[in-house]
């Protein structure tokens, strides 16, 4: 995730609870923390408060990844929001990448939970279609599909009144810099580890096209982010399951 990115997604938990406590002690005149009279609480309140806020839009700047390079670097080799996820499976590669590819958003655990709370119910998520081609349907595409190996899929969030482009392609995906938007990653790399074990790996990469668009996602992105990293272990674990179950039979 980066160690500035989650420093600022701790402070803005952080300036959430203050603020919640020094709202509970407001409304209810109850001392909690030893906030005890209005003035004081009123205080917390508003302190926590701009603390969350001053978090949440706190600059960042681009990273490129130090570790062993994969074919999302070819899509987008710099970002400014990022988050890593890996686990191991007891399944063939190919195995795997069957399992990336059908997994369903009810596998998913929280999942369709999560997006509802997201969306405040205006996204309704499938038992039974594929994420993939859930994913799809919102404007995402696969730009990047190695058999055994990786799948990288690509999209664009807007920040304007203009509807989003949909890329098909690397190149494109990688050229597009059009202010006012972000450009969204998510990768599977499965790693063959031997002896029918695979390591499965979901990198998400998230790059602003201008200085508004990284403020507006990074706010998005540190209120949301523990709820990301849990339904991409969610994600992991479903397609586990699903690889382990089949390999099984």
């Amino acid at each position: 995730m980066g160690h500035l990115n989650a420093v600022a997604v701790l402070l803005v938990y952080t300036g959430l609870a203050v603020a919640v406590a020094g709202a509970a002690s407001l409304i209810t005149s109850f001392p909690f923390f030893g906030i005890g009279d209005r003035v004081t609480s009123g205080t917390v309140l508003g302190l926590g408060a701009l603390l969350a806020v001053a978090a949440a839009l706190a600059p960042t700047g681009s990273k490129r990844w130090k570790g062993k390079p994969t074919r999302i670097d070819d899509v987008m080799p710099t970002y400014h929001f990022h988050e890593v996820h890996a686990i191991r499976v007891h399944a063939s590669p190919d195995r795997v990448l069957r399992a990336i590819r059908a997994v369903t958003p009810q596998e998913i655990r929280f999942l369709r939970a999560f997006m509802g709370i997201r969306s405040f119910g205006r996204v309704h998520l499938s038992k039974a279609a594929p994420f993939l081609e859930t994913f799809s349907r919102w404007g995402y595409r696969v730009l990047v599909d190695e058999p055994d190996r990786e799948l990288v899929a690509g999209g664009i969030i807007r920040f304007t009144r203009a509807s989003p482009p949909v890329l098909t392609d690397p190149d494109s995906f990688l050229a597009f810099a059009e202010p006012g938007y972000a450009k969204v990653t998510l990768s599977f790399h499965v790693e063959n580890l031997g002896g029918d074990w695979s390591r499965v790996t979901t990198q998400t990469r998230v790059l602003g096209t201008d200085e508004n668009s990284r403020r507006r996602f990074g706010a998005y992105w540190r209120a949301i982010y523990p709820g990301s990293a849990i339904i991409r272990r969610m994600m992991l674990r479903g397609i586990k399951l699903r690889a382990e179950q089949v390999a099984a039979v």
